[in-house]
């Protein structure tokens, strides 16, 4: 079977395409690079807020119902009967401080679903990064994530945690429920769970 070099050429520059995007995508491996790559992108977001209490205050809030509501894992399906896929996420929420007077939440994803997740960090793609600090008058939360629904679920709880309204503010749902039909199952599993 002979190509014609325009056909050849264009098969090529899509392969090379291919590639290049699946080769050079490198998932944040660190804090840093999170924070940097919601700053650079144009879904990124990142937003901050000043509260009049201490740092050391606002960390004990956030912190404590940032580690119970995220240390979670899921398991959805989708398709038919004929034709099912399960996927399962175990969510990882850690307190590091990794800055003098900074206290860092992250929330990473380990997932056992096709994708970038073999160059992906231990402990799965980074989610979301918090950062809590000393401001001139009290304290300064950072929150860095995407545009997606539910990082604005997390958002909105990690405010009211901040402000203090803790208890009262339940835990967000990580996983969306899609169109009708398209989801069959989700229900939570231990996050311990290996794939």
């Amino acid at each position: 079977m002979r190509i014609s070099s325009t056909r050849m050429a264009a098969l090529l520059s899509t392969c090379s395409a291919v590639l290049a995007t699946t080769a050079c995508f490198t998932p944040a491996q660190t804090p840093q690079a999170w924070r940097d790559e919601m700053r650079a992108h144009r879904m990124g977001r990142v937003e901050t807020w000043t509260l009049s209490d201490d740092s050391a205050s606002v960390s004990e809030r956030v912190q404590s119902r940032f580690l119970s509501c995220f240390d979670v894992g899921t398991e959805t399906c989708s398709g038919t009967t004929l034709n099912n896929h399960c996927g399962r996420m175990i969510y990882k929420p850690r307190a590091i401080e990794d800055a003098p007077a900074r206290r860092t939440l992250t929330l990473q994803m380990k997932t056992n679903a096709a994708g970038p997740s073999g160059r992906a960090p231990l402990d799965g793609m980074y989610q979301v990064v918090v950062d809590i600090e000393a401001a001139d008058v009290g304290s300064r939360v950072t929150f860095y994530g995407t545009q997606q629904a539910t990082h604005d679920k997390v958002l909105s709880a990690i405010r009211g945690w901040s402000e203090g309204a803790g208890h009262g503010i339940p835990c967000p749902e990580l996983v969306l429920q899609l169109r009708e039909g398209e989801l069959t199952t989700a229900h939570g599993i231990s996050a311990g769970s290996a794939f």
